[in-house]
């Protein structure tokens, strides 16, 4: 049986300006007899030094605005996908032989139709993707509404059980505490059993938004268009929704789709000089959050340009280096929603090794 060593690189550049910097990933543990070994290991181990402007280069292009924020399931990650085994060929990778460079499997995704807009009646609308975001749960929200309606600001669970009737057509205040505890949400459920139609929760999500559309929740269930649409906002719109009289509106529109995206696969062929059959896995992530359809996007530097720019670096750094061990270099997809890329392959790395 085949031992598999996974390394996952998730990478920020700190420095620009020293061309020879080098890089490291956190070490990995081995058994060793003696300090002596231990020396000899490390400076074989950083013998090669990083080319920083080809990473950055790397980085440069996966985050153009052609590839769209690279979402799973999108055009632009599409684009990305077929940019990326060319930057595999040009590292020297080999192509997988059950599957050549791409590995591809299915997933349900959300892609925007419009830019989601949150403004208070007679206002300017609230900065999307800075200020507010949306969030997409099974079971117990939507992502397909145009709502205007007063709010109501709970403070605790009993306000979900008491006058129920003045929460009918309402967006509910959520702090952060009570959205995550599962009792709230039982209680929305009761109300929409009892005809009480809570139109949107708000939730204070802090001084910074998460920008995300991954579909969380049971995955067995469908969404529901009479459940309430869901928003995360900054703690200062959040007071200010909690001080207005006005109404609020909201306009989502959301397409789900089952999406066919691929991860990227090379591999660098072993000597394996050990005879032991150990394989070892490089991989990153390369999707990201998407277009926000109002002439912004999400590039994903950090997350995982850089990642994925280190990964290629790597595979340059050994392609001549006749390892041992066969390296399987993985651009991952689909981790945004859930680590669902990373999931597939290891679900068919039985039939890859």
């Amino acid at each position: 049986m085949k031992k598999i060593l996974f390394i996952m690189l998730s990478f920020m550049l700190i420095s620009c300006t020293q061309v020879n910097e080098v890089v490291e990933s956190n070490s990995i543990e081995t058994e060793v007899n003696s300090q002596e070994v231990v020396e000899e290991v490390i400076e074989e181990k950083y013998e090669y030094v990083v080319d920083i402007n080809r990473a950055i280069d790397t980085i440069d292009w996966l985050t153009l605005p052609e590839y769209e924020g690279r979402q799973a399931g999108s055009n632009g990650n599409l684009l990305a996908e077929n940019r990326l085994v060319e930057a595999f060929k040009e590292a020297g990778l080999q192509p997988i032989e059950s599957i050549g460079y791409k590995q591809t499997y299915e997933q349900i995704v959300l892609l925007p139709e419009i830019p989601t807009v949150m403004k208070l009646e007679g206002e300017e609308p609230y900065e999307y993707q800075v200020q507010f975001s949306e969030r997409f749960v099974k079971g117990r929200t939507d992502f397909e509404e145009k709502i205007e309606a007063g709010m109501f600001f709970v403070k605790n669970i009993n306000d979900l059980k008491e006058d129920t009737e003045m929460l009918h057509d309402k967006v509910i205040l959520l702090s952060r505490e009570l959205y995550y505890n599962d009792l709230v949400w039982n209680e929305i459920q009761r109300l929409d059993r009892n005809d009480i139609d809570i139109k949107a929760v708000v939730v204070n999500g802090g001084d910074d938004i998460r920008v995300t559309r991954a579909i969380r929740g049971n995955q067995l269930v469908e969404f529901d268009p009479e459940d309430p649409l869901l928003i995360f906002c900054r703690t200062d719109v959040f007071t200010q929704l909690m001080t207005s009289d006005k109404k609020l509106i909201i306009e989502m529109d959301f397409e789900e789709k089952l999406a066919t995206p691929s991860n990227v696969v090379g591999m660098i062929e072993g000597q394996d000089m050990d005879g032991e059959g150990e394989v070892v896995i490089v991989g990153a992530h390369f999707d990201h959050v998407g277009d926000n359809l109002n002439g912004t996007y999400n590039p994903g530097a950090l997350d995982n340009a850089s990642g994925i720019s280190i990964m290629l670096e790597l595979a340059i750094a050994f392609k001549d280096a006749k390892p041992d061990n066969t390296i399987y270099f993985v651009a991952f997809n689909g981790e945004e929603d859930g680590l669902l890329g990373f999931e597939y392959f290891v679900d068919q790395s039985k039939g890859l090794f």
